[in-house]
């Protein structure tokens, strides 16, 4: 509940600044590109969260499987160079 409160707060301080420099544009015809500017920056922030829970989402799945093949590494018996490691680790998926 505190990390949204924080976002909530930081979105709408963020909102206020850009809000406050719109004001002192010198001229009429920026201002257009000045609102561009600050929907641009609005968007980013967002969909700050969002991509970040995405990409924590992207990490975990990584990590399982990265765990996923270091299992079935230890399952494999190796004995030596005379044989292709990768050859068994293809060779143990596909007896499962």
């Amino acid at each position: 509940m505190e990390l949204v409160l924080s976002f909530v707060k930081n979105y709408f301080t963020l909102v206020f600044i850009l809000l406050v420099f719109s004001y002192l544009v010198p001229k009429e015809e920026y201002k257009k590109y000045f609102q561009f500017f600050i929907g641009v920056l609005i968007a980013v922030a967002l969909l700050r969260p969002v991509l970040s829970w995405m990409d924590l989402e992207n990490t975990n799945a990584v990590y399982e499987n990265l765990n996923e093949i270091s299992q079935r590494l230890e399952r494999i018996q190796y004995h030596g160079e005379e044989e292709n490691l990768f050859e068994l680790f293809f060779v143990e998926d596909d007896t499962q």
